[in-house]
């Protein structure tokens, strides 16, 4: 959406209409950014910062609260704000340039679907029991194993510690990588 500031009006008469547009997408770009993060993110506290709203009716902001899908609304005013800017020319746009900023509009929602999709899905219990349930068999086996195997007690000990906890480290890793949005220490950088 950045590339419709270069398209802008240039015409002196318009510049303050021109200030306003670029405010008001400034503005509604945080806003957008802030409710899809609250939605794919798990934080204790998911008050994140937005550039101010002051140029944003209360009342749109109060009806943003009750919607159930708030990126949704938000990416509809975006759109709506530059239809409008290119009806009063406040963007002289050519309609290819306009309709792929509403392309990465749209692909940027697909992408917050898929993030979505992400937390919402959960690793399916049983599946997850049936890891821990044969880390622990090779745990007790690689054990027996390495017991006959190796003649040396210590080396046998320390092959069997390191090829568990190597697989151990594995399943916890895959754990943490399993909801990726939030403010524990290896989630993604959210604030």
């Amino acid at each position: 959406v950045s590339n419709i500031f270069a398209f802008c009006s240039r015409d002196l008469r318009m510049a303050g209409d021109v200030k306003l547009f670029k405010q008001l997408m400034v503005r509604l770009l945080s806003l957008l950014h802030c409710t899809a993060m609250q939605q794919v993110c798990e934080l204790d506290d998911d008050t994140l910062e937005v550039i101010s709203l002051e140029c944003i009716d209360p009342r749109k902001i109060n009806f943003l609260k009750s919607v159930e899908d708030p990126p949704e609304l938000m990416i509809t005013w975006i759109q709506r704000a530059i239809a409008l800017a290119n009806d009063q020319l406040i963007i002289d746009i050519p309609p290819p340039i306009l309709s792929r900023a509403f392309q990465e509009l749209a692909r940027g929602q697909v992408n917050l679907t898929n993030c979505r999709k992400i937390k919402m899905v959960p690793f399916p219990f049983p599946y997850a029991q049936m890891i821990t349930g044969m880390l622990l068999v090779h745990w007790g086996m690689t054990a027996v194993i390495t017991a006959q195997l190796i003649s040396s007690w210590w080396c046998a000990g320390g092959v069997c510690a390191f090829v568990t906890c190597a697989f151990w480290s594995l399943f916890y890793i895959a754990m943490e990588i399993d909801q990726p949005f939030g403010s524990d220490a290896n989630d993604l950088p959210v604030e």
